[in-house]
């Protein structure tokens, strides 16, 4: 008897998908662990310091740091961002020589990493330590700051590492008790993950327990993508929803509709707050931003595993300031080939979406004064752009054309 084995076609399908996602998946944690070890290398001579980082504080509230590469002569900025690896801009590596000029097009993922000899930051020197290369261009933010490369917690866990927003002072050393004298101080446990960045866990007021990792690079409260979880929430929450452009990173801009939500009862890892601002969106990590860290002096401890919280200034209002409830955003007419000012969101309920704003639509003058065609595009995150000025003001008078090319005024 010829006995033979068939194999439904649906089966072969799902076989072959299963193989194919298989593969693809130890791909992918092949990379992480090498992308790992990479950005975990790197040691330190020095002992017995403490050392005062000169920085500046720049747009987007980041701290901007002047920092040498291997012995070279000039000075690249870099950010400090605890939620972040160590990145050195391919346009950097080639002036640097680490990479070759011309040989790669465009690296825009983490996958290109590289051993330095040496980074020095105000004197203090980490040797050896590895770096992601990546084409920081791709970033509109980070191109319109003008940096060369983030300081990430890879070489941060090295010391501990002190931000005092109010004095504006960052202070690193290696014994914390040179940093952390206040016995008025909250000191509370954390965790590292995989690429050593800070994680705490946050409990909120269903039960739910989310690890939040601790970034001093995000402007935000508190945010999470899990969307879910707000759905559970909402009942017992102040929030507002906001549809359309909804804020930048290394992964492009994000247009998605997000909730900002003020929750009383959350616990940050066991300790109740009296309230917290948590904005649920399509984000790609959960995070514990710098608009919830300013108001204190924190202090980062790598090998304790602990972050230190001394309050230096009274928490903000429960209210969420959302002013004319709309935020401007530059997008490029692909006929004409400019750019103009746009509306790029609006908050759901709020005077620009009572008034008929509609995403998209071109802003062609504000409070009487003309809206020309923007030549710097990174006027999207100045302060000082006139636009913004002019939504200080008490009211708002906004002429805009939709794409009918039909005129509208708002007041």
């Amino acid at each position: 008897m010829n006995l033979r084995c068939n194999m439904n076609p649906l089966l072969k399908v799902l076989s072959t998908c299963s193989f194919i996602l298989l593969l693809t998946g130890c791909g992918n944690f092949i990379r992480y662990i090498k992308t790992k070890k990479a950005v975990s290398s790197g040691f330190v001579r020095q002992r017995n310091f403490v050392t005062a980082i000169p920085f500046k504080k720049e747009i987007g509230d980041k701290y901007i740091v002047e920092v040498t590469i291997n012995a070279s002569p000039k000075k690249y900025r870099f950010i400090l961002d605890t939620g972040a690896l160590m990145v050195l801009s391919q346009q950097a590596a080639e002036e640097l020589g680490i990479i070759e000029k011309g040989k790669y097009k465009n690296i825009n993922s983490l996958n290109k990493h590289v051993r330095l000899d040496s980074v020095q930051l105000a004197g203090l020197t980490f040797y050896r330590p590895g770096t992601a290369i990546l084409d920081l261009r791709g970033d509109s933010f980070l191109q319109c700051i003008g940096v060369d490369g983030v300081i990430g917690s890879a070489i941060m866990r090295h010391h501990c590492w002190q931000f005092d927003n109010q004095r504006q002072r960052i202070t690193v050393s290696d014994r914390y008790e040179s940093l952390v004298s206040d016995t008025a101080k909250l000191v509370l446990p954390i965790t590292v993950d995989g690429l050593h960045r800070p994680v705490t866990p946050l409990e909120f007021p269903n039960g739910t327990r989310k690890k939040f990792i601790v970034d001093i690079g995000s402007n935000s409260d508190f945010m999470t993508k899990d969307k879910a979880l707000f759905a559970k929430l909402k009942k017992q929450s102040k929030y507002y929803t906001q549809f359309g452009w909804n804020g930048h990173g290394f992964y492009g801009d994000r247009f998605d509709t997000s909730y900002n939500a003020t929750i009383k009862g959350i616990k940050l890892t066991g300790t109740p707050m009296d309230s917290a601002r948590v904005a649920f969106g399509t984000f790609r990590d959960d995070l514990v931003g710098w608009g919830f860290l300013n108001r204190y002096v924190i202090t980062f401890n790598w090998d304790q595993r602990t972050l230190t919280l001394v309050a230096n200034q009274p928490a903000q209002s429960d209210e969420p300031l959302v002013s004319f409830g709309f935020m401007p955003f530059i997008q490029k007419d692909t006929s004409s080939q400019k750019s103009y000012w746009t509306v790029g969101s609006i908050i759901e309920g709020s005077p620009a979406h009572q008034a008929g704003l509609k995403l998209g639509e071109r802003i062609v003058s504000v409070n009487g004064n003309e809206v020309s065609a923007v030549t710097n595009a990174c006027d999207l995150y100045s302060p000082t752009s006139r636009i913004y000025q002019e939504m200080n003001e008490k009211t708002l008078r906004m002429e805009l054309v939709g794409k009918s090319g039909k005129r509208q005024v708002f007041t």
